[in-house]
């Protein structure tokens, strides 16, 4: 993840082993996974919006639902 000064977010990365289909992309609260999915938090939203995508203005969804991949 990179960020430049006054610039949204961007990501970049690669996905190996997947199997064929959707696979949602989003960011939690935290990154502990020492319990796994159970202590990463709920998925990030500090704006306490409704589910969304990405496409959906940034004030009006939870900003860690990224994308389907």
């Amino acid at each position: 993840m990179t960020q430049d000064a006054d610039d949204l977010v961007s990501y970049n990365g690669e996905f190996s082993a997947m199997q064929p289909g959707l696979h949602a992309l989003r960011v939690h609260e935290f990154g502990d996974l020492e319990n796994g999915c159970k202590s990463t938090g709920e998925i990030y939203n500090p704006f306490g919006s409704p589910h969304g995508h990405s496409h959906n203005d940034i004030n009006t969804r939870r900003v860690g639902d990224i994308e389907h991949i």
